[in-house]
């Protein structure tokens, strides 16, 4: 549906604006060879993007039947949304983990993360067509979750081993922080079901109550159980000089 599409496009150019927004501070960092610095920087950056973008994703999801059934009563709402959430499962463990694609620019170490996307392009192509082909009813749900589980897939084994590779880490030393976004998304996913439980959806009204009231959880309940006391600070002193900034 157009609503359903709005918000997954507005979800995703979230996700591109958060991590647009780490890369000055990252190629710095870069450029003066603090490598500590850099990754406490990364690190700082990946929590962030975790809570601010798997927050509107999963209460997308979680309240999809309730929304596509009041935008769209005479469509699908199941379907409608398992559509989103396959448009957006690839952010589940890479919302904050994406922001390790400015490293690749940093470092001018573009080639390998390029050619993965070309590969698994390539490989999309082929493998929706030969499913298609095959007889499938499924046709829509395969262009969409072939797309991700790809997604998904070029993440764990290109764009997390090859960033540590970089940083001259341990080959597995992200993928702590792809658990911290899956564990973001569970997080949130349970508070909206916990939710919807207590106040069931009835109309617009309290599909907008129970999705505010949810977001605004999820956000503090992240913000203390994924952020440090001094990455806390941290933040709120950033908040704090971009108010008195206006």
């Amino acid at each position: 549906s157009f609503g359903g599409g709005c918000i997954n496009d507005t979800i995703i150019h979230l996700a591109t604006s958060l991590n647009s927004n780490l890369a000055p501070s990252v190629t710095i960092r870069w450029a003066q060879g603090d490598r500590a610095e850099l990754l406490k920087e990364l690190r700082r950056g990946m929590k962030l993007s975790s809570i601010l973008v798997a927050t509107p994703i999963m209460v997308l999801c979680g309240l999809g039947m309730e929304f596509y059934g009041l935008w769209t009563p005479s469509l699908d709402a199941r379907s409608l949304t398992v559509l989103s959430f396959l448009a957006c499962m690839s952010f589940i463990p890479m919302a904050g983990p994406q922001a390790l694609y400015n490293i690749f620019t940093a470092s001018n170490k573009l080639k390998v993360n390029s050619l993965s996307f070309l590969i698994t392009g390539l490989l999309n192509v082929a493998l929706v067509y030969l499913l298609l082909v095959s007889g499938s009813r499924y046709g829509i749900f395969i262009i969409a979750g072939v797309s991700a589980v790809l997604a998904i897939l070029r993440s764990f084994a290109v764009t997390l081993p090859y960033t540590a590779h970089i940083l001259h880490l341990k080959w597995y030393e992200f993928y702590k922080d792809a658990g911290i976004s899956t564990l973001c998304c569970a997080l949130v996913l349970g508070i909206v079901w916990a939710g919807k439980t207590l106040i069931p959806v009835q109309g617009w009204a309290t599909l907008v109550l129970v999705a505010v009231l949810t977001a605004a959880v999820s956000v503090v309940a992240e913000l203390f159980l994924i952020l440090s006391a001094e990455e806390r600070r941290a933040l709120r002193s950033l908040l704090l000089s971009k108010f008195a900034g206006r």
